[in-house]
């Protein structure tokens, strides 16, 4: 189950109905109560945070591996050249989760629109945008293929500062962020985008079939990257080199269960709720394929699995819920990955409710010889932010922590591998 980093720049009250403008408003007034409890409780134990714990980061973080050639220098030149997350005096795990911090980019990107037909025969519209250019026909570059989480896109803090950190690199990558259907440009088909709708991931890679990529996915896009890699034909025919998924969950039932379970729980299945609908507030014509009974009941849903209920039948076109959660549960078969697979996992994840071993099953991921498991201690939903609280919103290295895991587990595999 999953949240996603900047939750309040997703908004946009313009595109909200009147009809359930109360709803969203009684959202709204919840989260911003919690939001100021957890403020005053962050100051209320200021005297805590200000003990140094240098020394623990270093002790806590957790890797697990097979022990190939591979993964060990793999995993040496993590603690190596890019060492513990070290989170600020002031480090929440809710604020990091759900407030956007650091500064934001001024990036220009060279956006490039993809149109062919949708599942549904219906012409369909999605944007990538590139970071610092698109490849060029039949060029054989090196291309990060990013995939953000429900709701979010490349005007997100966490997103231009990934690409941005990962373009600088010395062995030069080319940045793509696949921006999901319906965010970026109206949506034009009648096939809602949902996190485990990877066909337009398949679409880029066929169009620059020359190229070397590594996919990076966080939260719901770390879904779509696994969905990738267990087409096997298709990382091979489209030279998937290695991925990254930060922050997952193999069972979502499981997870989606555990998370409303508490009270804070249901409060982040509120949030996520609130990302779904503002999904489709934003993109009103696929209302006309959905009866307004329908559609009414989908706007009066208030946690993820009342959403779930409804929306995995009538607006993604699954047999059943059960059939929609499968298909959100791709790391459970994640035994049948060929290519290097880094994930990042941080421990305080609000998300798993302090069952992150239980909800990622580790021993069973860590049997593949492919794939390296690293649990930092902390992070929270990859909220990775950094630098002191007076620089809170305008600091550089907030959200560059996994862009820097990314960059040296990207050069040890090509290191690995030799010359493209």
């Amino acid at each position: 189950m999953t949240l996603y980093t900047g939750y309040f720049e997703t908004m946009s009250p313009s595109t909200v109905f009147v009809s359930y403008l109360q709803t969203d408003i009684a959202i709204t007034m919840i989260l911003c109560v919690f939001i100021v409890f957890v403020l005053l409780l962050s100051i209320g134990i200021l005297a805590i945070l200000l003990t140094p714990f240098k020394k623990k980061y270093i002790e806590d973080d957790f890797f697990a591996s097979q022990e190939t050639k591979r993964n060990i220098e793999i995993t040496r030149r993590l603690r190596a050249n890019v060492g513990p997350y070290k989170p600020p005096l002031w480090y929440n795990a809710h604020l990091g989760t759900c407030l956007p911090w650091g500064e934001n980019p001024d990036m220009e990107y060279d956006r490039e629109i993809f149109k062919g037909l949708s599942e549904d025969n219906r012409v369909a519209e999605f944007v990538v945008d590139w970071f610092p250019r698109r490849p060029l026909e039949e060029e054989r570059a090196h291309v990060c293929l990013f995939f953000p989480g429900l709701g979010l896109s490349s005007e997100n803090k966490f997103a231009k500062k990934f690409v941005q950190t990962v373009a600088q690199d010395i062995k030069g990558y080319l940045c793509g962020i696949v921006n999901p259907r319906g965010i970026g440009i109206p949506l034009q088909s009648s096939k809602l985008w949902h996190p485990g709708y990877y066909f337009d991931g398949k679409v880029v890679l066929s169009r620059y079939s020359e190229c070397i990529f590594y996919l990076v996915g966080f939260s719901a896009g770390s879904n779509l990257v696994l969905k990738l890699l267990l087409d096997a034909e298709l990382c091979k025919k489209n030279h998937i080199k290695a991925a990254l998924g930060v922050c997952i969950n193999k069972d979502y039932l499981t997870a989606r269960t555990d998370l409303e379970a508490s009270l804070v729980g249901k409060l982040y299945s509120m949030l996520i709720t609130a990302q779904h609908k503002q999904i489709m507030k934003k993109n009103k014509h696929i209302h006309q394929f959905v009866s307004s009974e329908t559609l009414s009941k989908i706007f009066g849903t208030m946690t993820v699995s009342e959403y779930d209920k409804l929306a995995s039948t009538t607006l993604y076109g699954f047999k059943d819920e059960n059939h929609y959660a499968m298909d959100l549960s791709a790391c459970s078969n994640a035994a049948a990955i060929g290519v290097p697979f880094l994930i990042i996992q941080p421990r305080d994840d609000p998300l798993h409710n302090g069952k992150v071993r239980e909800h990622v099953a580790v021993n069973d991921l860590s049997s593949n010889p492919h794939i390296v498991y690293f649990e930092p201690c902390y992070g929270n939903h990859f909220g990775f932010y950094e630098g002191s609280i007076f620089e809170a919103l305008s600091n550089k290295t907030s959200y560059t922590y996994p862009a820097k895991c990314a960059v040296e587990f990207f050069d040890t595999v090509r290191d690995s591998l030799g010359p493209a």
